[in-house]
């Protein structure tokens, strides 16, 4: 494309922005100011930037998006079509784009068809993100006597994790990308995808565990779960604390009142 050598800088962004809304949108764009390479017209030429643009941005949805893409099959390029004509990309790095096809999906008459569809891309974009973190070395094992010594300590997890509680057999999804109408309406899973030394991680939890595992995180000491928690015995508590530990799940240990523990967001690279 010709920018002209004594183009005023108001004027050549004029002309980029020509050029991008041309290539995003298809809108009319002065064929003059392209000179294509070799053998191509201009008009072939602009046709070319057009449909590389939505290629790229399509491939890069079905890299963040695996599972929502495998479970739509062929439909999934025709949605992510719907998606570009009202998502821009911002910026040149093609794994930033995307963060907001969960609630494009959400608004999708596609919801009708995969209910399920906006929490499983969330699972995604999670996966994703934890993909660019690191993965936290376990305390020393020796804290774990501490946990039948005293009751006011609390676990502080680890950040790159996220629970994901829903009506929908999710962990399946996620981990198949199949299930059949019958179990979508029978068997709802709730997911922890987290990080640790063997890499991404996705553990099935049930409802009790959920319960537990969410009360630890939003900073309940281990003796207020022992008085409150009565859906799970003692011995069934203490091998979940367990696994959580082996798990890579738990950061640190802290006694009431030293240190916060919550969750995290997340967003690609962030």
């Amino acid at each position: 494309m010709q920018s002209g050598k004594h183009a005023a800088p108001s004027e050549l962004l004029a002309l980029q922005h020509s050029f991008v809304e041309s290539i995003i949108s298809h809108s009319p764009f002065e064929l003059s100011q392209i000179q294509p390479v070799g053998s191509l017209s201009a008009t072939e030429a602009l046709a070319v930037y057009q449909g590389d643009y939505r290629a790229r941005l399509t491939e890069a949805l079905a890299d963040t998006y695996l599972s929502v893409a495998e479970v739509l099959g062929s439909d999934f390029e025709p949605l992510c079509q719907d998606y570009l004509a009202i998502e821009r990309s911002q910026s040149t790095d093609l794994q930033d784009f995307g963060n907001t096809f969960p609630d494009f999906l959400r608004q999708s008459a596609c919801l009708q068809t995969w209910p399920f569809l906006a929490e499983l891309a969330e699972v995604d974009l999670c996966s994703e993100w934890l993909f660019f973190q690191h993965a936290t070395p376990l305390p020393d094992q020796s804290c774990l006597t501490e946990l039948d010594e005293n009751a006011d300590i609390r676990l502080c997890f680890v950040p790159h994790c996220q629970i994901f509680v829903s009506e929908y057999p999710l962990f399946s999804l996620w981990r198949q990308r199949f299930v059949s109408e019958k179990a979508l309406l029978q068997r709802p899973e709730n997911l922890l995808l987290f990080k640790n030394q063997a890499g991404i991680q996705g553990h099935r939890l049930s409802a009790e565990q959920t319960s537990l595992f969410l009360a630890l995180q939003a900073g309940s000491s281990l003796g207020q779960v022992f008085a409150e928690e009565t859906s799970l015995s003692p011995e069934e508590v203490s091998a979940f604390f367990g696994w959580l530990y082996h798990a890579g799940l738990i950061a640190a240990f802290a006694l009431s009142g030293q240190t916060e523990a919550g969750s995290t967001s997340f967003n690609k690279k962030a």
